[in-house]
């Protein structure tokens, strides 16, 4: 259940059927890659024998330099009758030269008729006439396997340790008033529920929360609670703005509010540019000494 301050719950559902919560996922993407990721929705792909598959989704993170085939699902579809059985057909595909060279025409296309999405890449330094080498690059390396769902049922988390691919699960939940209002839930700052192994990053989670990473920070001594972090931004053509915000036991806090460390990022990115939707707070915020607070977060024992 949901209680908001005013006292009005919100009591947890079942999805109406898949189609629903990939809705959600596919519209909300950015909340979890980042504004500076692309999606190509429904590609079809093969493998070497002709078998074709069709992912909800694939993503390239041009800000992280990964990219991932999402399949977003429900639990009540089977880790072995359904879900297994279809990523493992869409990775064998993944790595057939039709495939790629599909993925990086499509994603060049589609930049190269998006000024917005343009502009968001020259921020990260990435030249249009350097895009078919960086998406080469990227390519290049494993996918990540993205899988939103509903529940998590133990044998599909320990069927994704049993890869050699790095699998995210993410829980998607609805909820719903007396009134018929819904809402939609997914882990604060986008942060996985589960990773089998250990995200291209260094960043080992499982079923952590921004809060309690922060909190392990601190718990290490990386970190002090009242410590001043900070990061400079700004559009494309116009100086960076410094902006400043202080640790908390769970959170960063920016004007006189606590908040998760990508939502305080993106509470102060908005103050210059308010098409931003996302951050990530920790691969953006830094200590006086420039250290991300990510590197901090790799250093906990």
């Amino acid at each position: 259940m949901i209680l908001t301050p005013d006292y009005h719950f919100y009591s947890r559902v079942a999805f109406r059927n898949e189609a629903e919560i990939e809705r959600i996922v596919l519209d909300n993407f950015k909340k979890i890659f980042g504004d500076y990721a692309l999606l190509l929705p429904k590609t079809k792909i093969s493998t070497l024998s002709g078998a074709g598959t069709i992912p909800d989704g694939i993503v390239v993170d041009f800000e992280d330099e990964e990219w991932s085939i999402i399949e977003v699902e429900l639990a009540a579809h089977g880790t072995w009758q359904h879900i297994a059985p279809q990523i493992s057909k869409q990775l064998t595909a993944t790595i057939t030269d039709s495939a790629q060279a599909k993925i990086v025409d499509l994603c060049v296309a589609m930049i190269g008729s998006d000024g917005a999405l343009q502009d968001s890449l020259e921020e990260l330094g990435i030249h249009t006439i350097n895009i078919h080498g960086k998406l080469n690059a990227i390519l290049a390396k494993k996918p990540i396997v993205a899988l939103p769902i509903d529940d998590i049922p133990a044998d599909l988390d320990q069927w994704a340790q049993t890869l050699t691919y790095t699998v995210k699960l993410w829980k998607v939940e609805k909820y719903i008033d007396p009134e018929g209002k819904i809402l939609y839930t997914m882990p604060d700052d986008a942060i996985p529920n589960l990773v089998s192994g250990v995200r291209p990053t260094g960043l080992p989670i499982s079923g952590a929360s921004s809060g309690s990473l922060l909190s392990s920070v601190l718990a290490a001594g990386l970190l002090a609670e009242g410590d001043r972090l900070w990061f400079k931004y700004g559009p494309k053509g116009q100086p960076k703005t410094p902006f400043e915000g202080i640790v908390r036991k769970d959170g960063i806090e920016v004007d006189g509010q606590v908040y998760s460390p990508s939502i305080a990022a993106i509470r102060c990115i908005n103050k210059v540019n308010s098409s931003r939707t996302t951050a990530n707070g920790w691969t953006t915020w830094k200590t006086p000494n420039g250290k991300l607070i990510v590197e901090l977060l790799k250093s906990v024992p």
